[in-house]
């Protein structure tokens, strides 16, 4: 990569401006001491702006952003984990039934003249006769 004439004219320039500031350091000794007047003050405040600008010029020609401009960008929100109470639960549509089923909790206990029944498919236990422990409270024989 190739220097651009702009950016070497700012690093020149920036040695220029320290070197006059440590010639100026140097004049300014008398007798081991910095004796230093109004005009050599502001000689030096032009010195250290001009340096100072230098620096810029040399950022902007390198592409490189101002301190602090750069925000870390913001994580995406995660996902919650769906609660049972959210999750919507699909069911067939009604229609005629192709054949008897019983529709019963997993882990709930089965009266016996309801299994029996359910053996043969000649009963159906559904959400509406359940109890308000979720067991079957009553079984009605299907036709």
């Amino acid at each position: 990569m190739r220097i651009s004439k702009g950016l070497k004219q700012a690093y020149d320039l920036q040695d220029f401006t320290y070197a006059a500031a440590l010639a100026l350091r140097d004049s300014l000794r008398t007798r081991g001491k910095l004796v230093i007047s109004r005009e050599d003050a502001s000689a030096i405040g032009s010195l250290v702006k001009a340096w100072e600008s230098c620096q810029e010029r040399i950022r902007i020609h390198r592409n490189k952003p101002m301190p602090g401009v750069l925000r870390p960008e913001k994580p995406k929100p995660r996902r919650r984990p769906m609660s049972p109470a959210s999750v919507r639960v699909v069911c067939p549509a009604p229609g005629p039934p192709s054949e008897p089923e019983a529709t019963v909790k997993a882990d709930a206990p089965i009266e016996p003249t309801a299994q029996a029944a359910v053996r043969n498919g000649e009963a159906e236990v559904s959400q509406n006769h359940l109890g308000q422990n979720g067991t079957p409270s009553e079984t009605r024989a299907s036709a």
